[in-house]
């Protein structure tokens, strides 16, 4: 599941950044969102599917 991989790795790295360094941390927010973005698409449309009936 590379994605989530990817996912991980960047989180881990936005976490290890000193607060203090505000524009290093944002940069490496966006890295995380961006990485968040590309694994949820893929899971996105198994919520648009329709309930099943019984």
């Amino acid at each position: 599941m590379p994605l989530h991989q990817n996912y991980a790795a960047a989180l881990t790295a936005c976490n290890e950044i000193d607060p203090a360094d505000a524009a290093l941390k944002e940069a490496a927010y966006e890295d995380a969102k961006l990485a968040f973005e590309a694994l949820a698409t893929p899971l996105k449309h198994t919520q648009d599917l329709p309930a099943a009936t019984a």
